[in-house]
């Protein structure tokens, strides 16, 4: 894992391997957002880990996770890219209590202002907004 800093813009992840390194991420993302608000802040660490957990299970590498945090805009960024253009993402459904795949991109919904995706010709970038 590589870290690259952009001082008051954005930090960026470079993730390698087949498993995604969640714990890690929550624990650095919680790091860098110390001072949101501890209901605002789990919701980002949510929204961070259904991204994370998505691209590992249905993408391709190089993965990359970024945090974004504009000077007061009042919403936190969360982007996801990885090298898999063609797959976007499907908003899932509910599944029971024994098979709980496909409600990643429903908490996503639920908990972000706004999300979206950005489609490229070599990777694809999954983004969420959160209100902090």
């Amino acid at each position: 894992m590589r870290i690259v800093e952009r001082p008051n813009e954005w930090v960026e992840v470079v993730l390698h391997g087949d498993r995604p390194p969640l714990a890690r991420m929550r624990q650095w993302t919680s790091g860098l957002l110390a001072d949101v608000a501890e209901d605002r802040l789990t919701d980002v660490l949510l929204v961070a880990n259904a991204l994370l957990s998505n691209a590992f299970r249905h993408a391709d590498s190089p993965r990359r996770y970024r945090v974004l945090r504009p000077r007061a805009s009042g919403v936190v960024r969360i982007e996801v890219e990885d090298s898999s253009p063609g797959r976007l993402p499907v908003l899932g459904r509910f599944g029971s209590v024994l098979h709980p795949e496909g409600r990643g991109l429903l908490l996503v919904n639920r908990l972000a202002a706004l999300w979206g995706v950005v489609p490229q010709a070599t990777r694809k970038t999954v983004w969420a907004e959160v209100t902090t």
